[in-house]
């Protein structure tokens, strides 16, 4: 997971890493039952590490149905420069710890599933881009 400092004091990212890790923006996106969603999330990698101090300019935006939802500028993703995106996971959870989240059944189903990769540098700064899916 992603360190920074000043990450547990950001009220829009609660902490809770020794049991159930971090939720981002929670209640910012509901999914409807019986419809499809599309969810977009653009990672950006922090500066490389070779080049000087280690950066906490990484980014992460997520937009729910087109609609800009959360973004952070202050990541790091990395400390080595070998440090690669190389592939994603993701996974899904029904249930919790106690009877008030216990799972009542359910489906979860993804389609067009897709992951761009550039090898160019990029920065965290500059205007904020929307991402758009190619028909």
């Amino acid at each position: 997971m992603a360190m920074l400092k000043g990450f547990d004091t950001k009220t829009d990212i609660i902490s809770s890493p020794a049991s159930y890790g971090y939720s981002i923006n929670r209640g910012a996106w509901k999914f409807t039952v019986g419809s499809w969603q599309k969810v977009t999330i653009v990672v950006t990698l922090n500066s490389n590490p070779s080049t000087g101090a280690t950066e906490a300019n990484g980014g992460l935006a997520i937009y729910f149905d087109d609609k800009h939802v959360f973004t952070h500028n202050y990541f790091v993703f990395r400390n080595d420069a070998k440090v690669d995106v190389s592939s994603i996971f993701f996974s899904t959870f029904f249930g919790g710890s106690s009877a008030e989240y216990a799972s009542k059944g359910g489906y979860a189903y993804f389609r067009n599933m897709k992951s761009y990769y550039s090898t160019a540098a990029a920065t965290a700064s500059g205007a904020m881009v929307t991402a758009i899916y190619p028909s």
